[in-house]
């Protein structure tokens, strides 16, 4: 079947996924701007609300309703951004993905169900995107304290001695709960135990952090899943930094139905390790290069680097790399993410005559370019649409802050 346009806002996740990002709170998808509120304006966050209160709680209802209606939701800025500069957005992929899959009959019925129910769902979440907390063992500049513990400690300690001029590049608000709460909430079992009651009926599911790989409660769910046997039934994606790869994920490849491996690398060899810090390249390649080799047929791999002010240059060296390593080791999809948050690693916010040698650069390598990935040409469209765009009325402002930030 292929993907019905419901509406020009509609997205299937408030239909089918249950996020919970790693400072608790519940939003819509992984790059909504913002968590879902209830009626008195409070975020949902795991720490007080189960799945099952969320699941069809009046915020997410209030989400279903308004994109049947067609109506834009403002967590959902990103995906109309991407629309906007002519690439495929989340929202549309997503849409694909689950409505030309077997599952969409499903959630087509869920939809259907929904507008005669107050826009309730009685059926469990297929896809559960679980972050949970913050531990990580590195600080990517553009990385955030709620997604980085090492960030946190870092800003935390920027915050007592710096000069006031730095206090409106950092999110303070990340530092207004109480440190121990802030960096383990997810220990508490009432959570866990939510999580282990509706796992079994998913279809997918999602680890990032921090960094997944550090974190023991995602490898307890793992081995639940597979003693259980539900493992065999559900997609398993692992975000990874790269920076180690334990022998027990390789062990995952075969008892789970399909595994996806999420590369989050950002630069070429020296660009890399100044970006995500204190990573190496040798160590990187060697362990991307460890999965690849241990790659199953129910194992696949997706390279995603996040554009910004940092790598934008640099982009070309990266592509070649990563083409190369497709040469050796066979097909790797790739999703490159436009960092737009904060505005001031925005590549849209450089002047004229710095975009003009960023587009020269990715045009020389267009132009070498001898493979058939369409959404990778896509990709590299959009972020030339960006750079073709005049400068901004506030770049000398952002550039300032890009300044006093590095």
């Amino acid at each position: 079947m292929k993907a019905p346009e419901i509406s020009p806002t509609f997205c299937v996740y408030p239909w089918m996924e249950f996020i919970v990002g790693p400072t608790s709170h519940i939003k819509i998808c992984c790059i909504a701007e913002t968590a879902v509120v209830d009626e008195r304006n409070r975020t949902y966050n795991f720490e007080e609300d189960s799945i099952e209160e969320y699941w069809n709680s009046w915020g997410l209802r209030q989400v279903r309703k308004k994109m049947l209606a067609g109506e834009k939701i403002k967590a959902c800025g990103h995906c109309y951004y991407q629309e906007s500069i002519g690439r495929t957005s989340y929202r549309q992929s997503f849409n694909k993905e689950w409505l030309e899959s077997e599952h969409g009959k499903n959630i087509l019925n869920r939809v259907e169900k929904s507008k005669k129910n107050d826009f309730r769902v009685e059926e469990p979440p297929l896809y559960l995107d679980i972050r949970p907390g913050n531990l990580c063992n590195l600080k990517c500049r553009m990385c955030n304290p709620g997604n980085s513990s090492k960030i946190y400690q870092e800003q935390k300690e920027m915050l007592k001695s710096a000069e006031k001029e730095i206090t409106p590049l950092i999110d303070t608000g990340y530092f207004a709960k109480d440190e121990k709460v802030f960096h383990n909430w997810y220990k508490n079992k009432k959570i866990w135990e939510s999580t282990y009651k509706w796992a079994p009926n998913s279809k997918k599911l999602y680890f990032t952090g921090g960094e997944p790989t550090l974190i023991k409660e995602n490898w307890e769910l793992i081995d639940y899943l597979k003693q259980k046997g539900y493992s065999k039934d559900i997609h398993l994606i692992f975000n990874l930094n790269c920076t180690q790869v334990p022998d027990k994920l390789i062990d995952t490849f075969s008892a789970f139905s399909t595994v996806t491996l999420s590369l989050s690398v950002d630069g070429y060899t020296t660009v890399q390790e100044y970006m995500r810090y204190p990573s190496k390249w040798p160590d990187i390649e060697k362990n991307i290069i460890k999965l690849l080799t241990a790659r199953k047929q129910n194992t696949s791999f997706h390279f995603a680097p996040v554009v910004q002010i940092y790598n934008i240059f640099d982009l070309p060296n990266l592509l070649k790399w990563f083409d190369d390593l497709q040469m050796s080791y066979g097909n790797i999809n790739s999703s490159i993410i436009i960092c737009t948050t904060p505005k001031f690693l925005d590549i849209a916010i450089l002047p004229n005559n710095i975009k003009k040698s960023a587009l020269s650069r990715i045009e020389k390598y267009e132009n070498s370019y001898s493979g058939k990935d369409h959404f990778l040409l896509e990709n590299l469209n959009a972020i030339k649409n960006v750079l073709k765009k005049e400068e901004q009325q506030e770049v000398e402002r952002n550039l300032k802050r890009f300044y006093k930030y590095t």
